[in-house]
Parts: C-alpha cells; structure tokens; sequence
C-alpha cells in the first residue's frame, strides 16, 4: 500500500528515516513501509509514557504535517 508514509520513508531510505527518529534499528521504518502505517504507539494520549514522536520526526523530513502520516 502506498501512502505518503511508503513514499517519504522509500525517497529518504530506511538508515535516514531510523536517524530522524533516533531508532537504532533501520527494519522499523522497513516495517512501517511494509504496513503503510506507524506503530499505535502514535496514537496514545500525548502524556501517556510510551507513545512515540515517529510521525512527527518523518513529517519534518518530508515537508509535512504530523496529521499526514496518522
């Protein structure tokens, strides 16, 4: 399935996108791609202890919003 997720992670490669999102391991955003989403940890409330920022770091290398990627 490819969304604007699929398409901003391919275009700045996998090592890029893992960086942006201080990942240390390149197959998450592999697997994001795969899925064509981002974990539902991006879903949590904004003070829960274990949701994550993916959406935002990936919109800032793509010129993007974080709603474009959720």
């Amino acid at each position: 399935m490819r969304n604007l997720l699929t398409i901003t992670i391919e275009a700045h490669g996998y090592q890029v996108v893992a960086t942006a999102c201080n990942v240390k391991d390149r197959q998450l955003p592999y697997a994001w791609a795969q899925k064509g989403k981002l974990p539902d940890t991006e879903y949590l409330p904004k003070d829960h202890r274990r949701r994550t920022h993916y959406a935002e770091a990936i919109a800032k290398l793509a010129g993007a919003k974080r709603k474009d990627f959720l």
